[in-house]
């Protein structure tokens, strides 16, 4: 398991992850889902008792309760999570971090994560490189005065 700095406070997060091949997967209530080679970014929130910590842990958790889309990812052997990019806040930030991010971003599945919301999706594909990732999501945190805290998964 990793050992990371986080706090129980809540906030907004990005998860950066990496699928290697392609592969599909029954994503609960959306059904089989076909995911291809790339860099993908999940918007994500944490409002509850264990705040950031808690959340980011679970996802970095193979062995786990499905319960949100995300995990059927982060549960898989096919991804890689590479890095996740926070920020401890009371404000609900992560519609407004979604609708930033999915202007320049491949905007991937219909629902996923969104189920609750209005928005397209919280998934996101991008060919960029790790680095221009980090640098966009900071760049779009700053603008959303977020003060945001990134975490390479070793």
């Amino acid at each position: 398991m990793h050992t990371l700095n986080l706090l129980k406070k809540p906030g907004v997060y990005v998860l950066i992850f990496q699928i290697a091949k392609p592969f599909n997967v029954n994503v609960g209530g959306l059904g089989k889902v076909d995911f291809k080679p790339g860099t993908y970014l999940y918007v994500g929130s944490a409002r509850g008792k264990g705040g950031i910590k808690a959340r980011v842990m679970r996802h970095l958790s193979k062995e786990k309760k499905l319960k949100w889309h995300i995990d059927y990812l982060t549960s898989s052997n096919n991804v890689n999570i590479l890095c996740v990019i926070y920020s401890y806040t009371k404000n609900p930030l992560e519609p407004a971090l979604v609708r930033k991010l999915e202007v320049c971003l491949e905007r991937v599945v219909k629902g996923f994560g969104s189920t609750d919301t209005r928005l397209y999706t919280h998934l996101f594909r991008t060919e960029m490189d790790l680095q221009s990732v980090i640098e966009l999501v900071v760049n779009v945190m700053k603008e959303l005065k977020c003060k945001p805290i990134v975490t390479l998964i070793t």
